[in-house]
Parts: C-alpha cells; sequence; structure tokens
C-alpha cells in the first residue's frame, strides 16, 4: 500500500473537516495515514516519547523547585508546556504508592503494625492483633472495644444488638487475617490511599476557599492549586523513601567514600523535611499575593485544619480496611 502525500488529503480522515494545512483545524489529528512504513511508526513513537519526557520532567522540577509557579502558569493559560493538575496528582500519586508497595513486598521496609498501633519498619506485627481490644473503652460512654474469652465486644450507641454481633463477628475475622499476614493488611491500606487523598483536596480546596473568600478566586482555582499541592507532597514522599533507602544501604558500606555519599543524602532528606512546610508557605505568597504576616497565619490556620481532616481520614481508612479485610 503506497502512503498518500499529505498535501492531497482533502478531508480529515478523523472528522472528516476539510484540511487546509498537515493538522486539522477541527479536531487536530495530524493528516497522515494510519497505516505507514514500520521506520515512520517507530519515529513516532520516539518522538511523542521525548515530548512527552520533557514535558513531565519539566513540569516535575517547577513542582519541586518553584512554590505556586505551575498554579500560576496554569491560570494564566500557560497549559501546554505542562502537565495538567489532575493528571499530575494522579501520576504522582500512583508512582509514590507504587513505589512503597514494591518496596513492602520485596522486603526492603515493610509497613506493618506493631503492637502501638503504629506504622513501623520491618517490626513485629503478629502481636497487634492479640492485643486489640485490651486497651480501655475508646471514647467511654460512646464507643467501647474489649476483648473477652468469648472475643471481641464492641459498645455502640444507636446500634441495634443483632447488628453490633455481626460487626463484632466481621472484625474478629479481620483481626484474625490480620494476625496471620499483617503485611497484606498493610498493602490494604496502602492501595486505598489514593483514594482517600483524592477525597481530602476538594475539601482542601474548600479550607483555602474559606481562608480568602475575598480574594475574588473561584473554587475552581483553589482545587487547581490543591491538586499540584498533593501532588508535591506525593513527589516528596517518593523521594523521602529514596533517599533514607539510599542512606540506609551506603552508610552501611565499608568504603568510607559510599559512607560519606550515604550520609549526604541523610542531609538531603532531612532538609526536604524542612522544605515541605516552607515550600506551603510560600506557595500561598506566590499564588494569593497577601502579606507574610497574613499567609503565616493563614497557613497556620490551613495546616491545622488539614491535619485534623487527615486524621479522620487515616482513622476511617484504617476502619475500612479492617471491614473488608
Amino acid at each position: 500500500m503506497t502512503e498518500e502525500p499529505v498535501g492531497t488529503q482533502l478531508q480529515c480522515q478523523n472528522c472528516g473537516a476539510r484540511l487546509i494545512g498537515p493538522y486539522c483545524h477541527h479536531c487536530g489529528q495530524e493528516a497522515r495515514p494510519a497505516v505507514r512504513f514500520f521506520g515512520s511508526l517507530v519515529v513516532e513513537f520516539l518522538r511523542e516519547t521525548i515530548s512527552l519526557d520533557s514535558r513531565v520532567m519539566r513540569t516535575l522540577l517547577a513542582l519541586l523547585g518553584r512554590p505556586g509557579f505551575l498554579t500560576n502558569a496554569y491560570l494564566r493559560g500557560q497549559r501546554k508546556r505542562y502537565v495538567p493538575p489532575l493528571r499530575l496528582f494522579l501520576f504522582t500519586s500512583l508512582v509514590c504508592i507504587f513505589a512503597i508497595w514494591l518496596l513492602n513486598i520485596t522486603g526492603e521496609r515493610e509497613l506493618v503494625v506493631d503492637t502501638g498501633g503504629l506504622a513501623t519498619e520491618n517490626g513485629d506485627a503478629h502481636a497487634f492483633a492479640a492485643e486489640v481490644g485490651n486497651t480501655d473503652p475508646v471514647a467511654p460512654g460512646l464507643v467501647s472495644a474489649t476483648r473477652t474469652g468469648e472475643g471481641l465486644s464492641l459498645t455502640l450507641p444507636g446500634v441495634s444488638e443483632e447488628d453490633t454481633r455481626k460487626l463484632e463477628a466481621r472484625l474478629e475475622k479481620s483481626v484474625d487475617k490480620i494476625r496471620s499476614d499483617p503485611n497484606d493488611f498493610a498493602n490494604d491500606v496502602l492501595e486505598n490511599v489514593p483514594q482517600a487523598t483524592l477525597l481530602l483536596v476538594p475539601l482542601f480546596a474548600l479550607l483555602m476557599k474559606l481562608a480568602y473568600l475575598f480574594n475574588g478566586r473561584y473554587y475552581v482555582e483553589h482545587l487547581i492549586h490543591a491538586l499540584y499541592g498533593h501532588a508535591f507532597l506525593f513527589l516528596a514522599v517518593l523521594l523521602s523513601v529514596g533517599l533514607d533507602l539510599g542512606d540506609t544501604r551506603l552508610s552501611a558500606s565499608a568504603s568510607p567514600s559510599l559512607q560519606w555519599l550515604g550520609h549526604l543524602l541523610g542531609l538531603l532528606e532531612v532538609l526536604l523535611l524542612f522544605w515541605v512546610p516552607a515550600y506551603f508557605l510560600l506557595s500561598l505568597r506566590a499564588v494569593y499575593g497577601q502579606s507574610w504576616g497574613m499567609t503565616l497565619w493563614k497557613g497556620l490556620c490551613l495546616g491545622l485544619c488539614y491535619f485534623a481532616l487527615f486524621l479522620v481520614g487515616l482513622v476511617c481508612l484504617l476502619l475500612v480496611s479492617v471491614l473488608v479485610t
């Protein structure tokens, strides 16, 4: 089959619009036939890949080192050179969660639950399920959970006895599964983190809308800023995990030069931890343009409110993970 020259194509093969150039003015498709020589397909693949990689790298560098820049660029209409906010959020969240999940299943860093109920690395989680319910009642007068010789006993106000027994049986089954395979439970929690974070993004955008109520910005503008901010958080977590892993491995090396490099990675990790709150304040200052005094005050209020939302979301996430285990 011979390839039809671009100049002889009078209509777009996708939408049927009349062509006046190498690209359709209506749908944007290039005026080239689908069936071409293999070499041209390889060239097209490399061209698209290089273009995509440069766009992603440009966006990630701006995301990491220029607080608020991507939000302002997007709102100004400069959207071609950078990855859109929602796509960037999904990309960074999935890569981050996949990296942590991969480290978990390979044994590099086991995210399990110890007897204190905290996430630990390479810890012993088998005692966790045995300790569930052996503590004092949670929120006395509202909800309590105790373990007796007959099993787990719940006290839930406003819930019928039959429904309480069903929930006890479900929780007892989940506790047994967590005891037998705590890492699988940790993986289940990690798999739900992107969905939980996706729910926190519009709530955080609403908080910013309330904090900057008289700024004259629409809610969607705050949402764009929130998406870029959470994408930065996922990128920071990913870099922190990588730096910590490199620090641990290189510091244990017998080579002094590798040990020095490991300590350098550890220093970069500490600097990254300080950069996260500074980045948040600088992004507020860059996007909303208020004085440093107002920025610090609103940043503190937004940080505390978001931390409270995060704790509520984390508790709900753990409950959902237990119930579906």
